[in-house]
């Protein structure tokens, strides 16, 4: 999204919830925007209210539960994505993310539970190789990780990181090679 239609949208949202202050999609959309700008606190600000709203938004908890991994707070998102999940059993994106919540934690066999659970339920969803990759790098398994990287890259060519990710993997493979 360019800046100024970001720009436009949070205007939009912020009128939204002038209108109407227990508007909880308004919330989200605007955390959504504000979290893109880099604002996490006042994404997850938002996050909350959305959430205070409407306790019963997979969607907010899920993007909440993001949020609270990315400054750290591995239990509050573990929390979030688990009543996400309770909510919303068929999401594979939330159990990807999940995913690498639980590989953060160092719980790499919950971790994997995850990603084959999210690619079962979304065959397609290209994130849930990569995520089971890094798991896969993490236990040792290079060849399978290469693999899962590839799958990604095939369903989503565009995807800068997958290729990032595959680069990385063959080096660390060429040195066990060389080595």
């Amino acid at each position: 999204m360019e800046e100024a239609d970001r720009d436009g949208a949070l205007a939009d949202f912020n009128k939204a919830i002038e209108l109407n202050p227990k508007l909880g999609v308004a919330y989200l959309n605007r955390a959504h925007i504000k979290g893109s700008n880099g604002s996490i606190d006042e994404a997850l600000a938002d996050y909350n209210k959305a959430i205070e709203l409407k306790p019963d938004s997979a969607t907010a908890l899920n993007n909440r539960a993001e949020f609270k991994r990315k400054k750290g707070d591995v239990s509050g998102a573990l929390i979030d994505f688990n009543r996400a999940i309770e909510l919303k059993p068929d999401s594979a994106l939330i159990y990807s993310n999940r995913s690498m919540t639980r590989r953060m934690n160092r719980d790499l066999e919950g971790a994997m539970a995850d990603c084959e659970r999210a690619i079962e339920l979304k065959p397609e969803l290209a994130i849930a190789y990569n995520n089971r990759a890094m798991i896969k790098k993490d236990k040792g398994d290079l060849d399978g990780a290469l693999s899962d990287l590839e799958k990604a890259i095939s369903l989503e060519p565009r995807t800068e990181g997958f290729r990032i990710n595959r680069d990385k993997l063959l080096e660390i493979k060429k040195g066990q090679m060389n080595g």
